[in-house]
């Protein structure tokens, strides 16, 4: 979504449009892609325009999540996720403010655990290699 919204600037509305259809039709969703456009970190701009839409928090986290893993085979990619249960991979994040209120919260992220590993925690980097 956020590639297009830079290269169909005049379609855009349609293209957001048609994201709300799918939606409402029960189409699964996910958010993210490799085309190289963005720098890092800029993926929260897709969950933005999600939730700008009218796409539920839930929903827009779940795309931003679940909906990846399931894009790319699910199971078959050798891990599971998507659920807090033993055997799945801890990726966990907290965010400084509440997404429901402040569509932007997605980029206060505050802590990160991935593969059960805190990686930013306070908000601010751990030293993943101390001496």
């Amino acid at each position: 979504m956020a590639i297009f919204e830079l290269i169909l600037q005049e379609r855009f509305g349609k293209v957001v449009e048609n994201l709300q259809l799918a939606h409402k039709l029960g189409v699964r969703l996910a958010c993210g892609g490799d085309t190289g456009t963005f720098p890092h970190g800029e993926n929260a701009r897709e969950m933005e325009i999600f939730i700008e839409a009218g796409i539920s928090v839930g929903d827009t986290l779940g795309a931003g999540t679940v909906g990846g893993w399931e894009a790319c085979g699910g199971d078959l990619c050798g891990r599971r996720f998507g659920w807090f249960e033993e055997g799945c991979a801890a990726d966990i994040i907290a965010l400084d403010t509440d997404p429901r209120e402040d569509p932007k919260a997605l980029r206060k992220v505050s802590f990160v655990m991935k593969d059960g590993r805190i990686w930013k925690q306070d908000n601010e980097p751990v030293d993943l290699f101390p001496p």
